[in-house]
């Protein structure tokens, strides 16, 4: 159940970044370039402008009237914070005021910050992952550091799908206390 709402909430992060009047919806939601617009004046997005991003948006998410768990920092790349929101009432209204409150304060915001920071797996799942693959008869690159590097040394459709096994299998049972759905960037 609560790995088919963390699906949802990226459905819903990932529908905040599509056009609302292309899918026949209309919405009272800033558009996210014109609401988010504060953190890319300088042309970056620093881990403070992120961490404010990320406090605005499930701020957002409390007054809506949904319970936000801890955060927690992703060992997979070392950056993105990670929760759980405790989905209640109808879905659809529930989709609504977390992808509002995404487009407002978060949307543009996360990915930019993630992927223009140097990604850095944590150390024990890098091992854990390591490991993981040799079992499976595959070489990994041993100086990997990152998703990225491990995945740029995955040449088959197989190999990528064996790193993402390996990856979300050691994560569970490395780091039992994260939230459910924890983001894997390539």
């Amino acid at each position: 159940m609560l790995r088919a709402v963390a699906l949802a909430l990226l459905a819903v992060l990932v529908a905040g970044c599509s056009n609302p009047a292309a899918s026949g919806r209309h919405t009272r939601t800033p558009d996210p370039s014109t609401s988010q617009r504060w953190a890319f004046s300088d042309g970056s997005v620093t881990s403070y402008e992120y961490a404010t991003a990320i406090h605005r948006f499930v701020s957002c998410v409390r007054a809506a009237g949904y319970k936000v768990g801890t955060l927690h920092r992703s060992p997979v790349d070392g950056l993105t914070l990670i929760y759980d929101i405790a989905p209640s009432g109808p879905p659809a209204r529930y989709n609504a005021r977390t992808e509002a409150c995404s487009r407002r304060h978060l949307s543009l915001i996360e990915p930019r910050y993630v992927e223009s920071h140097r990604q850095t797996m944590n150390a024990t799942l890098r091992r854990a992952v390591s490991r993981c693959l040799r079992r499976r008869g595959l070489h990994p690159n041993t100086s990997a550091h990152s998703f990225s590097e491990f995945l740029a040394a995955s040449t088959k459709v197989e190999q990528k799908n064996a790193l993402l096994n390996c990856v979300g299998r050691h994560t569970q049972r490395l780091f039992p206390d994260l939230p459910d759905y924890v983001p894997i960037r390539g």
